[in-house]
């Protein structure tokens, strides 16, 4: 399952708070189902009239990320200085469930499909992982042009059972054969349109995306591009901000030529001040 970037503009408040985000998506080729909550202290930094300074943060709390082949829990830090800049930390633990669309072993690399690793059900173990991820991203809004680039870097140490001498393991939630120690990056940037601004008014963003994905230690390799949809109706809490992308795939090892990465994300986020209503 991938994880999708969230690029509306953010909420942010004016003062101490408790900002939280709940995510549901989903995705085809591969297939998979995501629920990602995070929770966190919030507090701004440096705030003026500039363009650059409106809604700096610093925010301390935790992440939840849950599928049908694993969950990942651990504490995360998020530094804002400017507004065109923001980064986060995660150290967390993950633990995989030995299903077939979980974790998998491969003597080299090829056939992580679905279809691929059902043809291998008693190969599927379940195990640990220790996880370090960093992720720092770029943002900027010139007119209705909205722009971003982001990068994640994880570091990963999988519990490696004894019984399985592999050199590499498919990790699903990165699409990914992966050493059983490794630093997986993943790197996206995208250009869109503004046809409507969200804030008190309904949001849209239409425009192009491409995305890559690599290893340290494994030579799988995964790049796609395509176009990507924002939408938020209204800036009621209780309406979903929405991403869609279809990725049609340039380099991959199984899917090239053969149907895009399709994914929607319905992301709910709220940031309430200490004490507030």
């Amino acid at each position: 399952m991938i994880l999708l970037l969230a690029i509306a503009t953010a909420l942010a408040a004016d003062e101490p708070s408790l900002w939280t985000r709940e995510a549901f998506g989903l995705a085809g080729w591969p297939t998979g189902i995501l629920a990602d909550a995070r929770v966190q202290a919030r507090t701004p930094l440096h705030r003026s009239e500039s363009m650059l300074f409106r809604n700096t943060f610093a925010g301390a709390g935790a992440r939840v990320l849950a599928s049908p082949a694993f969950v990942d829990v651990g504490p995360r830090l998020s530094l804002a200085p400017v507004d065109v800049f923001d980064i986060e930390i995660q150290a967390s633990r993950a633990w995989y469930l030995p299903l077939k669309w979980s974790l998998m072993p491969f003597d080299e690399i090829g056939g992580k499909t679905l279809s691929a690793r059902y043809e291998r059900p008693d190969d599927a173990f379940g195990t640990g992982a220790w996880v370090v991820t960093a992720s720092p991203s770029l943002k900027i809004k010139l007119g209705h042009v909205v722009a971003f680039d982001s990068w994640s870097a994880s570091w990963i140490r999988f519990d490696q059972p004894e019984d399985i001498e592999a050199p590499w393991v498919y990790e699903p939630y990165r699409d990914l054969l992966l050493a059983w120690e490794d630093v997986a990056f993943e790197h996206q940037a995208a250009v869109a349109w503004e046809f409507l601004p969200g804030g008190e008014r309904p949001l849209f963003w239409t425009g192009g995306t491409f995305r890559q994905r690599f290893a340290i230690e494994s030579p799988d390799r995964s790049w796609v591009v395509g176009p990507m949809v924002v939408f938020r109706a209204s800036s009621s809490p209780w309406v979903p901000q929405i991403i869609g992308q279809c990725l049609f795939y340039l380099e991959d090892a199984d899917r090239v030529g053969d149907v895009p990465n399709l994914q929607m994300l319905a992301a709910w986020v709220s940031d309430r001040p200490f004490g507030g209503d």
